[in-house]
Formats: structure tokens, C-alpha cells, sequence
């Protein structure tokens, strides 16, 4: 509750705003006050009230929140750990046995789905490697609709990368309304020539 009253005053916005821009600042400093934000219960707000600056033509913040949810926002994932009975201190640092940490993930994506016709193509690269290790551990909840839509959108807008791919694979089961009229359209169509847009999806999908 104290956090997000503290969010939500105008002098702590103003700080945080003030620690992201000021040059003088070191890049540890500005990364510690994000990871916080962003591993906190409240960082929803955070996002709404750094719009203007997240949606920035240059991407700068959105690149940095990306870079940090990737690296700083994980835990050990201990459920294969458990399986092959495999010790977890000895593998933690391996990203396959790591997964999202923090509300920061769920805001991150539902802030680039609902500005998504403002973060177009371009920034595909700042967004694509967050959605695929969120789907990779996350299969199935809102969350992995939003990415899973987001991916699918990239790939109608033929961006349709290995990597795009297997982000809507891994979430398929929260889009089967969506992936369905995919599969009408090209049944009704016949058409199912290799440069058409949804031979590389449907088959990967099909194999």
C-alpha cells in the first residue's frame, strides 16, 4: 500500500524521472530504482505514469526495461530441477532453468499490446526475446494472450522469424479462436504455396 501511494506522488515520479535522465547518474544506480519498480506488486503504475517516455521515438526506456526483465526479473525455475533431480545451485545461472520474476513482466506486455499500433515493426527486437521466454514458462493466462496476439501480429505484419513462431506455438492454446480462422482462411483459399503468408506458421504448427 505504501508503495503505491508512493508511485502514484508526483515528487516520486519526478525523482525516478529525474534518476532515469540525469546523465551524471551511474547506469547501476538507474538500473537498481527499475528492478525495484519493476519486481514490485505496483509497477502497473509505473507504466502508466511513464507513458509518454516509454512510447519515446527512440525506445530508450523500453529497451532498457526489456534488457532488465531478461537479466535482473528471473527466479530458478526448480520444477525441471525437481524432476531430474539436478542441483540447483550448480544451474541457476543457466537461462533454461530460469523464469520471469515480478508483476514487471505482465505490465510490460500489456503496455506493448495496448500501444501496439504505436510500437510497430520497429521495435520488434526490444519486445520479441521478452514474449519468448514469458511463453516458454508461462503457457497458459492472460498474459500469455496478450504475447502470444503480440507475436502474431509481428508475423501478419511478415516478421515471421523462427523465433516469432515458437512464441505462438508455446501460446496457442490462449489464441484458438484466432488460429482457427488462420486455418479456414487457407482451407477456404486453397492456398497453401510456400510464399503464402501462413505456410511457414501452419506448417511448423502441423509438423
Amino acid at each position: 500500500t505504501n508503495l503505491i501511494k508512493l508511485l502514484k506522488d508526483e515528487n516520486i515520479n519526478r525523482f525516478i524521472e529525474k534518476v532515469i535522465e540525469n546523465e551524471d547518474i551511474e547506469q547501476f544506480w538507474k538500473d537498481e530504482v527499475l528492478v525495484s519498480v519493476l519486481l514490485s506488486d505496483y509497477s502497473d503504475t509505473f507504466f502508466e505514469n511513464f507513458q509518454q517516455e516509454l512510447l519515446s521515438a527512440d525506445s530508450t526506456l523500453l529497451k532498457r526495461i526489456s534488457f532488465l526483465l531478461r537479466i535482473a526479473c528471473k527466479k530458478a525455475d526448480e520444477s525441471p530441477l525437481e524432476q531430474y533431480n539436478l542441483n540447483i545451485d550448480s544451474l541457476t545461472t543457466f537461462s533454461m532453468f530460469n523464469k520471469p520474476n515480478g508483476n514487471g513482466w505482465k505490465s510490460f506486455i500489456k503496455f506493448v499490446y495496448e500501444h501496439m499500433h504505436i510500437l510497430d515493426i520497429a521495435n520488434s527486437n526490444i519486445v520479441i526475446p521478452v514474449i519468448g521466454d514469458w511463453n516458454k514458462k508461462q503457457p497458459n493466462n492472460d498474459t500469455t494472450r496478450f504475447s502470444t496476439l503480440l507475436a502474431l501480429n509481428y508475423y501478419n505484419k511478415d516478421y515471421q522469424s523462427e523465433e516469432v513462431i515458437q512464441v505462438i506455438i508455446a501460446g496457442a492454446l490462449t489464441i484458438e479462436e484466432e488460429l482457427t480462422s488462420i486455418f479456414n482462411i487457407v482451407i477456404e483459399s486453397k492456398n497453401v504455396d510456400r510464399e503464402s503468408r501462413y505456410y511457414k506458421l501452419i506448417k511448423t504448427i502441423i509438423i
